[in-house]
């Protein structure tokens, strides 16, 4: 059998959501939350960039801060996440093993 057209184009937009999902996430690890970066472009291939870019980027969750640092996270296609620490609220909130996916952006 071959993959109707109808298929194949809702197969698409549920890749694409589920792409642009992750690209917005919070994930928590270890008592710090990471942002997409809203300054970082292209793929993130070297870190140091990656935490230069974010130390100069203001955090919307503590007005006045910048974040304390960045990483690469992904495969091939590594996106630059901005860190800070979690909230003590947050972490009760979103808690589920040792790291969780929030569905709040970068704002």
């Amino acid at each position: 059998m071959e993959p109707s057209g109808r298929n194949l184009s809702a197969a698409v937009v549920v890749v694409v959501l589920l792409v642009m999902s992750a690209d917005m996430a919070r994930v928590q690890a270890e008592g710090n939350c990471y942002y997409a970066s809203g300054t970082f472009h292209g793929w993130c291939l070297w870190p140091p960039n990656c935490e230069k870019t974010c130390r100069k980027e203001s955090s919307p969750t503590r007005p006045g801060q910048n974040y304390d640092g960045g990483v690469c996270i992904g495969g091939f296609d590594a996106k630059c996440y901005c860190s800070e620490p979690c909230s003590k609220v947050l972490r009760g909130a979103t808690a589920h093993g040792d790291q969780a996916v929030g569905a709040r952006g970068h704002d």
